[in-house]
C-alpha cells in the first residue's frame, strides 16, 4: 500500500499540502508582521517630521528595515510605498498580481501604504516549493502582504489625572448622547474620599489631578510613546487663576463639545524635576470648568497673589451646558475657595501612550 500510494503520488501531494501550503502560510504572516509595523513605523515618522519621512527612498530604505526585522530568514521585499505623504502625493495604483491588498477605504488625510512581497536572501522573490515541484512541477509562489498607517492629530489638554479618578468616573455608553448623569468633576485640590484617596487626612491632597504647571502655553501638551512628561501640578491656592490662554482653550472646548483628551498617569515623581509616567489618553468632553477663584472668595474682582493681576471670577469659570445639571451654578459642585476643576464626560475609550508621537495617533486602517 505504501508503495502504491507512493507510486501514485499520493503520499508526495499530502506532503505538498502539509508542507508548502504550512510554508506558505507562514510566509504570509511573517510579511503581514513586516507590513504592518513598517506602516506604523513610517506613520509616526512623518507625523513627527522626521528625515524618515523626507522622501520617497527614505521611506522604502525605513520600510525594508522592519520588513527583514520580522521574517524568518531576515530578507523581504518591499514592492511599494505610497499614500499622502508630507512631501506630495505618492499615488498606489492598482493591486499587484498575487499581493494582497489592503483592506477598508483611503484615509480622508495623510497616512502611508507598505506593500511587501516574498523575498529570499539570495535575492530571488518566489518562495520555492518544498514537494509541489515533485508532483506537478511547481516553481514556486510569491506571497504579498499589505498595510496602511494614518496620522492624526487630537487635542491634548495639559490637565492630568491619576488611573483611579480615570476607573472611579462614570464613562457613557458608546453611542449615548451626553447627559448630566455622567457628568464628572475632576477636582484639582480637595480632600480626597474613597476610592481615590483618605478621606480622613489633615489638608487637600494636591496629587490626584491638576492642570500642569505651564501657565504660559496654550493648555496643550505633547506626548511621546514613553509617557513620561516633566512638569508640576498648577498652584492655585489661594486666588490663582490659570493662565488666560489656557482658558480661553478650555472655555472653547466647553463651547462646542469638542472632545478633548485628558492624560491618565500612573506614576508620578516627587523632587524639584517631578515627572509623570502616563498609560493613556482619555477622550473627553468639557461641559463646566473653573480655574480661578469662585465669586465667593473676593468680590467683584480677585488678584492673582503672583501676578498681582486683578481678575473677574466668573470670566475663569463657566457653568455646565447639559440640561439638568448639577453643575449648573457652581462648575466644581460646590462654591468652596479652594476648589478648582475640569467637570465633563469621558466618552470613549482611551489611547495607550504607545499609539502617539507628539500630539498625533498612530493607528492601522488597512
Amino acid at each position: 500500500m505504501v508503495a502504491i500510494l507512493l507510486a501514485s503520488g499520493v503520499l508526495l501531494g499530502a506532503l505538498a499540502i502539509v508542507v508548502d501550503v504550512g510554508r506558505l502560510y507562514i510566509e504570509r504572516n511573517d510579511l503581514q508582521n513586516g507590513a504592518d509595523s513598517a506602516a506604523m513605523a513610517l506613520a509616526a515618522a512623518c507625523a513627527a517630521d522626521e528625515p524618515a519621512c523626507g522622501s520617497l527612498d527614505d521611506l522604502r530604505a525605513r520600510a525594508q528595515e522592519y520588513a527583514d526585522a520580522n521574517a524568518a530568514d531576515g530578507a523581504s521585499h518591499v514592492a511599494m510605498v505610497c499614500g499622502v505623504l508630507p512631501f506630495g502625493a505618492e499615488p498606489c495604483g492598482d493591486e499587484p498580481a498575487n499581493l494582497t491588498g489592503c483592506l477598508g477605504d483611503l484615509p480622508p488625510a495623510g497616512y502611508v501604504e507598505v506593500r511587501l512581497s516574498t523575498g529570499n536572501a539570495d535575492g530571488k522573490t518566489v518562495l520555492p516549493p518544498a514537494f509541489a515541484q515533485t508532483v506537478a512541477g511547481g516553481a514556486g509562489t510569491t506571497v504579498g502582504a499589505c498595510a496602511r498607517a494614518t496620522w492624526d492629530e487630537i487635542s491634548i489638554l495639559a490637565v492630568t489625572i491619576n488611573e483611579c479618578v480615570y476607573n472611579a468616573a462614570p464613562h457613557r455608553p458608546e453611542g449615548a448622547p451626553l447627559q448630566a448623569m455622567h457628568e464628572y468633576a475632576i477636582q484639582f485640590w480637595y480632600w480626597p474620599g474613597p476610592p481615590c484617596g483618605d478621606a480622613s487626612g489633615p489638608g487637600p491632597t494636591p496629587d490626584i489631578a491638576g492642570l500642569l504647571d505651564d501657565p504660559d502655553a496654550d493648555c496643550e501638551i505633547f506626548m511621546s510613546a514613553n509617557g513620561n512628561v516633566d512638569g508640576s501640578f498648577f498652584d492655585f491656592i489661594p486666588e490663582r487663576v490659570g493662565s488666560p490662554a489656557c482658558v480661553r482653550r478650555v472655555e472653547r472646548a466647553w463651547d462646542q463639545h469638542e472632545v478633548v483628551y485628558l492624560p491618565v498617569f500612573d506614576a508620578r515623581s516627587s523632587g524639584d524635576a517631578p515627572s509623570f509616567h502616563h498609560v493613556m489618553v482619555a477622550p473627553f468632553v468639557v461641559t463646566a470648568f473653573q480655574l480661578g477663584a469662585p465669586p465667593s472668595a473676593c468680590h467683584p474682582r480677585c488678584t492673582d497673589p503672583e501676578t498681582q493681576i486683578e481678575y473677574l471670577p466668573e470670566e475663569y469659570r463657566k457653568g455646565s451646558n447639559l440640561t439638568s445639571s448639577a453643575y449648573h451654578d457652581d462648575p466644581c459642585g460646590t462654591d468652596e475657595v479652594g476648589y478648582r476643576c475640569l467637570t465633563g464626560i469621558f466618552v470613549g475609550d482611551p489611547i495607550n501612550v504607545s499609539q502617539l508621537t507628539g500630539r498625533s495617533r498612530i493607528r492601522l486602517v488597512g
